[in-house]
């Protein structure tokens, strides 16, 4: 399973662990727009919020900045 269907495996509920958070957040950090499905935007886009509101901080600088483009391109995109 990659970084990534482990975010899409809780579209429709579930958790996703401490650690695999620090897997999913790296993998969206290297991801483009067009490698997030199109049913998978909105859950994408939660996940990423949710991420930058409770873990901002901790999130390193780089990563962070790309999880925000990235997330501004998915807004763009719905």
């Amino acid at each position: 399973m990659t970084h990534l269907s482990i975010l899409f495996s809780i579209r429709n509920g579930g958790d996703i662990s401490a650690d695999h958070t620090v897997l999913v957040d790296a993998a969206l950090a290297k991801a483009k727009p067009v490698d997030i499905p199109k049913d998978q935007v909105q859950n994408v886009s939660d996940y990423i919020n949710a991420q930058l509101l409770r873990n901002g901080e901790t999130i390193p600088l780089e990563q962070k900045a790309a999880l925000e483009e990235l997330l501004q391109s998915l807004v763009n995109r719905a």
